[in-house]
């Protein structure tokens, strides 16, 4: 069901979408058990501390007032990252086939990442949760792809298969077991 979704998805649009994840459902063993969690007043700090350190970062500039606001050149200014993330960065998009509107999709949600966790750099780790947010760019299409591939294959040989037994039964006047003629159809 998924899959069907997304490929009436282009890659175009799905490229400019920031965050795409795969959220299976959670099973009950998890939700019953008694780990405990992160509340939602610590999120709401952590969330709140973010934004005002978006909106300190962006003063000054002209309507931008969040990260998944920067332009092209204020992505440059503010998504700076050490040769580790880049090398990191460059391998995810050889493999995944990223465009360059999703390297700077994920350099903006690295960002963002990285102010939840209140560091002033980003580093490879914000990079990578950044990468794995990706995860419905080729993964699924590829998969779409194969499987729409795979379903015409079949069609046009069962097509194919219909009309040869087809064409041998006119011939030889016989029913077949894969062909069946009409009710009332004499071949005779």
């Amino acid at each position: 069901m998924i899959q069907r979704y997304i490929s009436k998805i282009s890659g175009p649009l799905l490229d400019r979408i920031d965050i795409h994840i795969d959220v299976p459902a959670v099973k009950f063993k998890e939700l019953s058990t008694d780990v405990p969690t992160e509340s939602s007043a610590d999120i709401r700090t952590r969330v709140t501390g973010a934004r005002q350190q978006q909106v300190d970062r962006f003063t000054g500039e002209r309507d931008v007032a969040c990260n998944a606001q920067m332009t092209p050149r204020l992505v440059r200014k503010h998504c700076v990252i050490d040769e580790t993330s880049k090398a990191l960065l460059e391998r995810a998009i050889q493999k995944m086939g990223l465009s360059a509107r999703a390297y700077d999709r994920i350099l903006k949600v690295s960002r963002t990442i990285a102010d939840l966790d209140r560091s002033e750099s980003i580093q490879s780790q914000h990079i990578s949760e950044a990468i794995q947010y990706r995860t419905l760019d080729r993964q699924f299409w590829a998969l779409t792809v194969f499987r729409i591939t795979k379903l015409l294959c079949q069609l046009i040989y069962q097509r194919l298969l219909a009309f040869i037994d087809f064409r041998f039964c006119i011939w030889n006047r016989k029913p077949s077991a894969f062909y069946q003629f009409p009710k009332g159809y004499d071949l005779a």
